[in-house]
């Protein structure tokens, strides 16, 4: 099961939006400062993960209501970034594109998570966009962000375990962006299914190549296993 599927499972049928929106005043809804100590216990490749969890859980809420591919081949370039930076491509979406209160949620996770692979010079702290990604996604689910909760507690203490907070390890001048190490593998976001951390960069690797290959967002060539 994959964690798309698993959240599917848990969401009601789809309906209309019911929570506030203005394109205007959207940062109300989500950017405010992460309480002190938040995933402290995590890796940064870890809190990357939930960033990517988080984001799922707004794709799934919204998928129903527009089919737009590409806030799911944002997240899967997230995903490929995990595994080997090069292999993602920045996307920054034209806000002309992505109004109301569909599509705009969908595009402001996109922000955020480009945010948290590509602006760490700005702002080191990626918890802070998993911050803002986990309030984003309390948001659009409204009356489910209790679900949303329960599963978001139990990722971060499972990863807590499996990929405790450390220092990544600096690669070369050369190597920027910064590589995520340890990587953390999707199904460690998923209860029940079988995670391997010692083979977490080919699971990635392996979902990537077995999904949508017209992802223009991801460089394949840079991907390996």
């Amino acid at each position: 099961m994959t964690l798309a599927t698993y959240i599917t499972a848990l969401l009601p049928a789809p309906a209309p939006p019911d929570y506030p929106w203005s394109d205007w005043a959207c940062r109300d809804y989500y950017m405010w400062d992460a309480p002190d100590e938040y995933l402290i216990d995590v890796s940064d490749a870890a809190a990357l993960a939930l960033t990517l969890g988080a984001a799922q859980w707004i794709r799934a809420r919204l998928s129903p209501l527009d089919k737009d591919p590409v806030p799911s081949q944002a997240i899967a370039a997230g995903w490929a970034f995990m595994a080997e930076p090069n292999a993602c491509l920045y996307y920054e979406p034209t806000d002309a594109l992505w109004r109301g209160p569909v599509r705009a949620p969908l595009s402001v996770s996109m922000v955020i998570l480009m945010d948290a692979l590509y602006c760490r010079d700005a702002d080191p702290e990626v918890r802070t966009r998993t911050h803002w990604m986990a309030n984003l996604a309390r948001h659009v689910l409204g009356k489910d962000a209790a679900t949303f909760d329960q599963w978001f507690d139990w990722a971060a203490a499972h990863l807590a375990v499996l990929h405790p907070r450390s220092d990544m390890p600096k690669l070369g001048l050369f190597d920027i962006p910064e590589r995520f190490e340890p990587a953390v593998g999707p199904s460690a976001l998923v209860p029940g299914a079988a995670y391997d951390k010692t083979r977490a960069r080919q699971e990635i690797y392996d979902m990537l190549m077995a999904g949508d290959r017209s992802n223009s967002l991801i460089n394949y060539a840079a991907l390996r296993p």
